[in-house]
């Protein structure tokens, strides 16, 4: 977590790598994608490119989650991505996440984003746009786990 431009995504890249060296993650392979990448424009879209395109190429891996920070905008969207990644760092993913994915690996995660996010609005005043602080206080991660869990 921190603000815009103070390397948040650059650390999480290094830090990848001593993951490897370490023997803490199997492969060297980093995925890094913004995610607004994975969002559909309608539902199940989102299952399909977030296991295409995030969690099936970081199999073994790390996969880093740019802009995390949207994912506390509470909407089908953001819930279906966080399923599917939740799903599969559990190791319990079904046949609607792992499309193809035959052999489930073991994928490392990391969430990339703001702290807070506050814009200026036209009248001079604060609003408060997503952020990480925000996701973890809406309950929303925790629903999630609990649907997963049943």
């Amino acid at each position: 977590m921190g603000n815009p431009g103070t390397g948040k995504t650059m650390f999480s890249t290094i830090w990848a790598s001593f993951l490897f060296f370490f023997n803490l993650v199997k492969k060297p392979t980093v995925v890094q994608i913004k995610v607004a990448q994975l969002i559909g424009s309608v539902l199940g879209e989102t299952t399909k490119n977030t296991t295409v395109q995030a969690i099936n190429p970081s199999k073994d891996g790390v996969l880093i989650l740019d802009e995390a920070h949207a994912l506390a905008m509470e909407d089908q969207y953001m819930e279906e991505l966080l399923r599917v990644i939740f799903q599969n760092m559990s190791g319990g993913a079904d046949d609607k996440t792992n499309l193809g994915n035959e052999e489930q690996g073991q994928t490392t995660i990391i969430f990339c984003g703001y702290k807070e996010n506050k814009k200026e609005n036209k009248s001079g005043g604060e609003i408060e746009g997503p952020s990480m602080k925000k996701l973890m206080e809406s309950g929303l991660l925790i629903n999630i786990l609990k649907k997963l869990s049943c």
